[in-house]
């Protein structure tokens, strides 16, 4: 390592504050800004940020190929990480069959399904790629004997920066989202499969073929359209109009007066959950329909609804709920959404009363060890709950903290809830049943409001959190009172 002036170069370039500053703003801009804030900046904020950082690391790569004996071997270095950058962004933003080529290269080299927007506009963050070569070219070869201090570091880095690139190019899901036309046949795909109808959207098989509407899906749309046209094939003057999250109308006056014929509901928090949760990929969850069209043999309207499937409006008006492949039409069962989606706030009730019920029955004297243990197990499940809530974690990636937060937590309560009623047991039999059952009734309470939000009774899940601490921190404080005259 110490005689490779070129990886030294590229990976002090790689580990500069401007470097970690650009690979920062892309992890904040992938998992924050995109998510909660979609927008032509935040399109670009990410290309920006990785063409500033990665023709470093993937120098550090070809450091190793390209032989350090030869003289010039850090220009050569460079200059075949920023023209390869370059080139392969360029080609891949302009030419449709060079974009193609290369997510199916690199969805078969991942072993998922990768997506990078055809896009010319984006060429724009070549200005970074120029910024990082001028660096590049301006900052003087590192001489022989200076080598990386922190050779873990590097790795590290060169780490980070793939797991960045892989995250940043996995293709959003969004179920059922896209209906085209190909040969009399009805195709519809996500952003993975799709899927021909030859009986008017009834009934769907897997297409491997990749149609127009799969083109389409590959240019992903961030937001929903206000609103879907869809004029009759048989009549001009009939059209139906469908609005996201609201209602499918008719009109049979070519629009100038609309009838509701089926209503339609913005998806639940707790339904955008569940599908966060089962969904494949990176998972998004948006409003239906998605798209619309006219089966023009069967004379059916077909409508995209995302990852519950279809909607068919059959030629004689009866409307029915389709699936196609994984994508169901039938809504989540209840006890199936109970056991997904609120598997973390389980633990974190459990970790509640355990922690609770440890307070109350702790010794006048209690051991720092214990203390400690304690406080570590109140701090993860306040960072937990309230900062990172485990039903509203999107897909495996964020799911990490939410899910170690929670056994932290939950697993440091059950160790000092145990012992403290065996401690306490060992005195009075029946002050450890009541301290028992105080662990018990607080995690119940805590965790019904959550219930109660899986209903849709209380719509939102902040709701059911500050209920579910009012109502556990309440009982929990009652019974301190009782239990101090008790003891």
């Amino acid at each position: 390592m110490n005689k490779n002036i070129a990886f030294q170069k590229a990976i002090r370039h790689l580990s500069a504050p401007v470097s970690l500053t650009a690979i920062l703003l892309l992890l904040l801009n992938d998992h924050l800004l995109r998510q909660f804030w979609p927008s032509w900046l935040t399109g670009k904020l990410g290309d920006f940020a990785w063409l500033f950082f990665f023709p470093y690391a993937l120098a550090a790569l070809l450091a190793w190929v390209i032989p350090s004996r030869w003289e010039r071997q850090a220009q050569l270095t460079g200059g075949l990480a920023f023209g390869l950058t370059g080139v392969i962004f360029g080609l891949a933003k302009c030419v449709p069959a060079f974009h193609a080529l290369l997510i199916q290269a690199a969805s078969r080299l991942l072993g998922f399904p990768v997506s990078w927007r055809l896009d010319p506009s984006d060429l724009l963050a070549l200005v970074a790629l120029l910024a990082g070569w001028l660096l590049w070219q301006h900052t003087l070869v590192p001489l022989p004997n200076q080598a990386v201090r922190k050779p873990r570091l590097a790795w590290l880095l060169l780490t980070s920066t793939a797991l960045l690139t892989v995250a940043n190019s996995i293709q959003p899901q969004t179920g059922i989202g896209c209906l085209s036309l190909v040969e009399n046949q009805v195709q519809a795909c996500s952003s993975y499969e799709c899927y021909t109808s030859q009986d008017g959207g009834l009934h769907w098989t897997e297409s491997i073929a990749r149609g127009t509407a799969q083109l389409y899906c590959d240019a992903w749309h961030s937001d929903v359209p206000e609103e879907l046209i869809i004029q009759d094939p048989a009549d001009a003057s009939i059209q139906y109009r469908a609005q996201p999250g609201t209602a499918i109308e008719r009109s049979a006056d070519g629009g100038q007066t609309w009838q509701q014929e089926y209503t339609l509901r913005p998806i639940r928090q707790a339904e955008r959950a569940y599908y966060l949760k089962t969904a494949g990929g990176n998972a998004v969850v948006l409003t239906p329909p998605l798209d619309a069209l006219a089966d023009p043999v069967s004379g059916n309207l077909i409508f995209a609804m995302g990852h519950a499937g279809l909607l068919v409006r059959q030629a004689d008006g009866e409307y029915a709920r389709v699936a196609a492949g994984e994508f169901s039409a039938e809504p989540p069962s209840f006890g199936h959404m109970l056991t997904l989606v609120l598997e973390g706030e389980s633990l974190l009730a459990l970790a509640l009363g355990g922690l609770g019920a440890a307070m109350l029955g702790a010794p006048q004297k209690q051991h720092w060890l214990r203390k400690m243990s304690l406080a570590l197990g109140w701090l993860a499940w306040g960072i937990t709950s309230l900062i990172f809530p485990p039903a509203l974690a999107e897909g495996a990636y964020s799911a990490v903290v939410p899910a170690a937060g929670a056994l932290v937590a939950s697993v440091l309560a059950l160790i000092l809830a145990a012992e403290a009623l065996v401690r306490v047991g060992g005195q009075d039999k029946q002050q450890a049943l009541h301290l028992a059952m105080i662990l018990l009734s607080s995690t119940i309470l805590y965790f019904t409001p959550f219930v109660f939000w899986l209903w849709n009774v209380l719509p939102v899940y902040t709701l059911a959190l500050v209920l579910g601490l009012a109502l556990a921190i309440g009982w929990l404080l009652f019974n301190k009172k009782r239990w101090t005259r008790l003891t």
